[in-house]
């Protein structure tokens, strides 16, 4: 039941967020809408995806600084796309890398991760 109450909450969180953001900015084209609402989204999805996933290293800073690398790698290649070498996107392009993106950071976290936590559990069961 909680988790359904943080999807609720999050949803109107979202749609009170497009309506306001389309109340105060009526001059942003959809192209502009799509590229940054779209970055925006997808890295919300995709790093909410990933963190869930590897929670188990959460306790370890080695994982945070790894999501936090990451996450800095992320933004950076898609504002230089987005920015510098794509004319015309369309969030059809984020549905292709976001799997791709997941794939790659899910094996990232748990190859960068793991050492850290084999470690510590052979320390902890001697």
């Amino acid at each position: 039941m909680r988790d359904f109450a943080l999807y609720v909450v999050t949803a109107l969180a979202l749609g009170l967020g497009a309506i306001w953001f389309a109340d105060h900015y009526p001059d942003v084209t959809q192209d502009q809408f799509i590229r940054w609402g779209g970055l925006a989204f997808n890295t919300a999805i995709l790093f909410g995806f990933v963190v869930g996933s590897n929670w188990r290293f959460a306790k370890y800073l080695k994982f945070w600084v790894s999501v936090a690398a990451l996450f800095a790698a992320h933004l950076s290649v898609f504002v230089f796309l987005l920015f510098r070498i794509i004319d015309h996107w369309s969030l059809f392009w984020f549905a292709i890398a976001w799997p791709v993106e997941v794939m790659a950071f899910d094996a990232a976290i748990n190859a960068y991760n793991w050492r850290t936590t084999e470690r510590s559990a052979r320390r902890v069961s001697r």
